[in-house]
């Protein structure tokens, strides 16, 4: 979990709801390592802007300068994100001072991670170390949201990393113990059929037991928050004409990534094997620029084709991307190459 500062989004929401009086947080002592074995490549990001500044400078003196202009963009774009009162009605005052609180968000608000990238510095190597954890985000840079990429990797710079002591259920029982005391319920194992609509808004839901399909109740609800992919909302929750017209509104919206880990367990653990950082990410030997990387994690060339003519060998000879999780001492690593 990334931030816990104050200016990650999570924060007054985890105090209102007495989440840090209730649950322990450990954060742990990097943010992640970066290890390319073709170009001899190790870096040990640790948190704080300065020190990470610094450890990838010290592996990239050349772009010293594109790597903390890289480093100040994300950090007070995610500032400015949190900025924005999100969390009551925005006033005129808010519209009119945006484009000098938000300037930064204001002028990449439309920008890609590989955008800036490109932008800034011009070693590829140094791109790929500054974008290394790409793949738990998106699955090509030149379409990830600088914004969005800016809140959670500003984050782990400013806030640091944690993951949940005791686990993340841990996190979860205590927001459902909340809900239960508020007089709500929370029903797990049920898939909803269809989302109702009456008089033009949202009025409940009906659901029944997952594998059986048993069991079967209405829920009557004035809001209904549907996690599962939009399209599928449209065609098969949502009755006419409330699913047609929105199948038509996102119908010119790109398909999102969907990625898949592969979670193995290892004894002894990575950390034995001399893995000491909770989560590092290992070049695959193909892989040179960003767009070979958009070639390799999309499966052909495609992808990188139609931004330039690098050509990548297929098949590749660089590894698939695989998590490994070890049970006594919390650590990923992640090989990046074709999924």
């Amino acid at each position: 979990m990334d931030g816990l500062d104050e200016d990650d989004l999570k924060t007054p929401v985890f105090e209102h709801l007495g989440v840090f009086e209730n649950v322990d947080f450990e954060q742990i002592d990097q943010f992640y390592r970066y290890v390319d074995p073709t170009r001899g490549t190790d870096i040990t990001v640790p948190h704080g802007p300065e020190a990470a500044i610094d450890a990838y400078a010290a592996a990239f003196p050349e772009e010293n300068a594109g790597i903390r202009k890289f480093i100040n963009v994300i950090l007070t774009t995610r500032r400015e994100v949190a900025d924005w009162p999100f969390f009551e009605e925005p006033s005129l005052v808010d519209y009119a001072l945006a484009p000098v609180r938000q300037r930064t968000l204001g002028r990449y608000r439309k920008t890609t991670l590989g955008e800036l990238l490109d932008d800034v510095i011009d070693d590829e190597s140094c791109k790929l170390a500054l974008g290394a954890n790409l793949g738990y985000y998106h699955d090509d840079p030149y379409e990830l949201s600088l914004p969005f990429f800016a809140v959670a990797q500003g984050g782990y710079i400013d806030g640091g990393s944690y993951y949940v002591r005791g686990g993340s259920q841990r996190l979860s029982d205590y927001l459902v113990s909340l809900i239960e005391e508020n007089g709500g319920a929370v029903d797990c194992g049920r898939l909803v059929s269809d989302i109702h609509v009456r008089d033009g808004w949202v009025s409940g839901a009906t659901h029944a037991k997952t594998y059986t399909e048993t069991d079967e109740q209405t829920t009557q609800a004035n809001s209904v928050i549907a996690n599962a992919a939009v399209p599928t909302v449209a065609e098969n929750l949502l009755a006419d004409p409330h699913g047609s017209t929105l199948a038509a509104e996102i119908s010119d919206r790109a398909i999102a990534p969907s990625l898949t880990t592969l979670y193995l367990v290892f004894e002894p653990t990575p950390a034995d094997l001399g893995n000491e950082c909770y989560s590092t990410i290992i070049e695959g030997t193909d892989i040179d620029t960003l767009l070979t990387l958009v070639t390799h994690l999309r499966r052909g060339s495609e992808a990188a084709d139609s931004r330039s003519s690098t050509t990548a060998r297929w098949p590749p000879t660089s590894h698939p991307m695989v998590s490994l999780s070890a049970p006594s001492r919390p650590s990923t690593t992640t090989t990046r190459g074709v999924g």
